[in-house]
């Protein structure tokens, strides 16, 4: 949470449902494994938060690469 309020960017896995998101600047990206192409999602989607409940947090580099 603290990172979210310092506005750091923010990279979180979420397997359960295989997608990953990117917190950046108050806008949340995401994509699911096997998009090469993000899109913005609204910060309060529902599945996003699940991420940031069951998730786990990762590397910019991971979550540019793909599946990790």
């Amino acid at each position: 949470m603290k990172r979210f309020q310092q506005g750091l960017p923010i990279y979180i896995d979420y397997p359960f449902e295989s997608v990953r998101f990117r917190y950046d600047d108050g806008k949340v990206w995401g994509k699911f494994y096997g998009e090469s192409v993000e899109r913005q999602r609204p910060a309060s989607s529902k599945l996003f938060h699940d991420a940031i409940l069951g998730g786990s947090e990762i590397t910019a580099e991971q979550y540019h690469k793909g599946k990790i």
